[in-house]
Formats: structure tokens, C-alpha cells, sequence
């Protein structure tokens, strides 16, 4: 089962620079707190293949693969422990905002109602950072 959710955060600094923010995706562990480190294995013209580790404890490195898009990405995480999905960041005139899709492991259905709210705040304070409030 899919799990599917977004958080919205009002836009505080110019257009431009949110964009530039979001499609940074060296700088994706300055502000997504939950990707501890970020490897980029592969650059294919605005496809990135990466590894990434994240803030479970003990985490390995995960396969994902970041596209591009024109007004932000969308991050592939192909399988994790708890989940695999679909995150979409972009920014529109008035917002940021993101879009998880997330199918939950055995393991990870286990703690969804936790997984889901942390998720969710870990989100909101992304956006916050993006967005210079914190």
C-alpha cells in the first residue's frame, strides 16, 4: 500500500533562489536532515544516480536516483530498510512544497504511524531551512 503525502510551506525568499535551493543536489544534506550523506555516482546529463545515507540508526548507503525537473526534483528511492518511493520537491510562485509516495517495508509497517509524522516533520523543517526560517 502507498502511502501518500505533502507538506506546503509559504515561500519567504525570492523565487530564484528557492529553485536554486531545491535543484542543489550536493546540498541536499544541508537542508534534508534526514539524508545524512550523499554520493553521486553517476551524473547522466539531469539524471543523478547517488547513494544515500540516512538518518536511521545504523544506515547503510541506498540506492536512488534524482531527476531534474523544472521547478525542482523528484528523488527515486529504489529500497531502503523501512520504504522505497517516489519525493518530489519544487517550488511554484506562492510555495514550496513536497510530495512523498511511500510503500513501507514489512519492517517499516511495523512503525508507519511514526515513520509518517517523522517523515512529516523532518519535511517541514527542510522547507523551513530552504526557505532561510531556521
Amino acid at each position: 500500500m502507498v502511502e501518500r503525502f505533502e507538506v506546503r510551506r509559504e515561500l519567504k525568499i525570492p523565487y530564484e533562489e528557492a529553485l536554486r535551493r531545491v535543484k542543489n543536489v550536493e546540498e541536499i544534506p544541508k537542508y534534508w536532515h534526514g539524508t545524512r550523506d550523499l554520493k553521486i555516482i553517476k551524473r547522466d546529463g539531469g539524471t543523478y544516480y547517488v547513494k544515500v545515507k540516512l538518518a536511521f540508526p545504523g544506515s547503510s548507503y541506498y540506492d536512488a536516483v534524482i531527476t531534474l525537473l523544472d521547478n525542482g526534483i523528484k528523488i527515486d528511492y529504489l529500497s531502503t530498510t523501512f520504504f522505497k518511493g517516489v519525493q518530489q520537491n519544487f517550488v511554484t510562485e506562492k510555495e514550496l512544497v513536497s510530495v512523498w509516495e511511500l510503500e513501507l517495508t514489512t519492517l517499516g509497517s511495523l512503525m508507519k504511524g511514526w515513520i509518517i509524522n517523522h517523515f512529516k516533520e523532518g519535511t517541514l523543517h527542510a522547507l523551513m531551512r530552504i526557505n532561510g526560517e531556521m
